[in-house]
């Protein structure tokens, strides 16, 4: 990778650590939607979304948010508490939500899903709500929530099969930091630090209106990579895209395609 193209990703590794699950699993955490909020009950989910969901119940740090933009009032939130959060900006852009937007909460000693309640409220949309995917907060519509629980995780398991990609896909980075890198750029530097054979049937994903140059943004600690290409992938393809991994090599393109074109393991002759 050129210095240039490093130059365009910040990323900091302190400490990495391989973690081997049966299973990949997804569980989406999300309270009484008659709420605004979702305030996030848990149902029986993974040990990074109960820890999520622990921190969530503790009482929140953070200061007055005073005329503050939204986007740095929930970096704020994250910075102090030390959540991973993401937020579907298209989303929340397409219910009149935009990132700019000042909000005013109150500083106090109310619980940290409270604070998150409120600078929701902040927002005076009642269309909003939030969930948590595999120790992330997801900031969103609850119509987009909904989708996302309608479709599942863009890695699609049943076309999977166990190997040396799944068993990469599974190191822990314990800072990742994409400001508005472009999609290719994003999977290039994944595919050359970790050493992964990543395809991307680009045609596909052009021919559906996603481009190489789609801006990504994320901030994220303690994140396995396989969890940084779902949040990537739903981010520049806003739930079309998908992944399967087989053997050695990662194949990215949309859901339709890689359903339509690649088979079950078991059935390959």
């Amino acid at each position: 990778m050129s210095s240039t193209r490093r130059a365009g990703i910040i990323i900091a590794i302190f400490l990495f650590e391989i973690i081997w699950n049966a299973g990949w699993n997804r569980t989406l955490s999300q309270g009484s939607p008659a709420t605004q909020q979702g305030d996030a009950e848990a149902s029986a989910g993974s040990p990074e979304d109960q820890a999520v969901l622990d921190a969530l119940d503790q009482v929140a740090k953070h200061d007055d948010i005073a005329w503050m933009p939204l986007n740095h009032a929930i970096e704020a939130v994250y910075v102090k508490n030390g959540l991973n959060l993401y937020v579907n900006w298209n989303a929340l852009s397409s219910v009149g939500v935009d990132k700019k937007m000042l909000v005013v909460v109150s500083g106090g000693t109310e619980k940290l899903s409270q604070l998150l309640d409120d600078l929701i409220s902040a927002t005076h949309c009642d269309k909003l709500g939030y969930v948590v995917i595999d120790g992330v907060v997801v900031i969103s519509t609850r119509g987009d929530i909904a989708d996302m629980q309608r479709r599942g995780e863009p890695y699609l398991r049943p076309l999977s099969s166990p190997g040396l990609a799944m068993t990469r896909l599974d190191h822990v980075l314990p800072r990742v930091q994409l400001p508005n890198v472009p999609l290719s750029e994003c999977i290039k530097f994944v595919r050359d630090l970790w050493g992964l054979d990543i395809r991307v049937r680009w045609p596909i994903l052009e021919a559906a209106g996603i481009s190489r140059q789609a801006p990504i943004n994320l901030d994220y600690h303690d994140m396995k990579i396989s969890t940084l290409l779902d949040f990537l992938l739903d981010e520049a393809g806003d739930g079309k895209l998908g992944y399967v991994a087989r053997g050695g090599t990662v194949t990215i393109s949309t859901i339709d395609d890689l359903r339509t074109t690649m088979r079950p393991p078991s059935t390959q002759p």
